[in-house]
């Protein structure tokens, strides 16, 4: 099955696991690892084929991956159950016992959360998905490939070459994630909008404060204009008068967010005030609101002219 459905245009790679990643389930393995206690809540066990760790990205650390030769007399761990169990120790070649079963450690792979999110990477045994009445079916879709276009041609092939198995649902692993994130994404959105209210209201009164300055300045900056002073020169005196609040609030505002970082991680999902990700983005919008701000004061101030400014006054 897994290989007619990589036939399917726009599907790079399938592969076969006991469920899919990010849906809740788990599997609690009992466990034993050399003369050690045996562990009835140990690490996850997860049924997987060698094709599954490509199409999901996990890399090899050491070890190899399962041939098609390979029973249920090997297994792969993942990088924490080696750190935990065996320390710097190499896991390659040791023997397990896993649900009475002795297995032996043929490839240490790399840590994913498989339950949520939300939970941290635990150790994980993975054995030969051979089999099972019930698996996963995970495919890698090619750049520019549509999910939506592909459910008919795969739901078309698996009625007419495989009447028997039926195909409980299709769904995309950003779907899945998104699921699990939808308190944090609501408060991010709220938190989004209030912040764009508040950048307005703080590039309206930085144009307040210019706009004032400008027409308080106006005779001075005659002065200077009629004495020869140039209109760059000008601007750059008004733009001086924005950057002294704009560098302190920017300050302030970093400082504020980084001693709220801790208690924003409950709300935002692993969110960093020192994230460049987060960083930049924020350092423009505050550029391009100190721009917008300064625009028609700076304006202003340059299209002075000397004489009707001095005569006036």
């Amino acid at each position: 099955m897994a290989s007619r459905l990589a036939e399917l245009p726009g599907v790079e790679k399938v592969g076969l696991s006991g469920w899919p990643v990010q849906t809740g389930g788990a599997n609690i393995g009992k466990i034993q690892v050399g003369n050690g206690p045996v562990e009835i809540q140990g690490p996850y066990t997860f049924h997987a084929d060698a094709d599954w760790f490509g199409v999901m990205g996990i890399p090899l650390v050491e070890g190899r991956m399962f041939r098609p030769e390979d029973t249920w007399s090997v297994a792969i761990v993942n990088q924490q159950f080696a750190r935990h169990y065996y320390g710097g120790r190499s896991a390659v070649g040791e023997s397990i016992l896993v649900w009475d079963k002795k297995v032996e450690i043929i490839g240490v792979a790399g840590g994913i959360r498989m339950r949520d999110v939300r939970e941290a990477v635990r150790p994980a045994v993975f054995s030969v998905n051979g089999g099972r009445l019930e698996a996963a079916v995970t495919m890698r879709l090619s750049p520019g490939a549509s999910a939506a276009a592909l459910a008919g041609p795969v739901r078309r092939l698996m009625a007419d070459q495989f009447p028997g198995l039926r195909l409980d649902n299709i769904r995309m692993q950003e779907d899945l994630i998104r699921a699990q994130t939808v308190r944090e994404r609501l408060v991010a959105a709220l938190s989004g909008f209030f912040g764009a209210v508040a950048l307005a209201l703080a590039g309206i009164g930085l144009y307040g404060v210019l706009a004032h300055a400008v027409a308080r300045r106006t005779r001075e900056i005659a002065v200077r204009m009629a004495l020869g002073a140039r209109a760059m020169r000008v601007a750059a005196r008004v733009v001086r008068e924005l950057m002294g609040p704009l560098v302190a609030g920017t300050a302030a505002g970093f400082a504020a967010g980084r001693a709220a970082e801790a208690g924003l991680r409950g709300f935002l999902f692993e969110a960093s005030a020192s994230d460049a990700a987060v960083i930049v983005p924020v350092l423009e919008a505050l550029a391009v609101t100190g721009v917008l701000a300064a625009a028609v004061p700076v304006g202003r101030a340059v299209r002075i002219d000397p004489a009707r400014a001095l005569r006036m006054d």
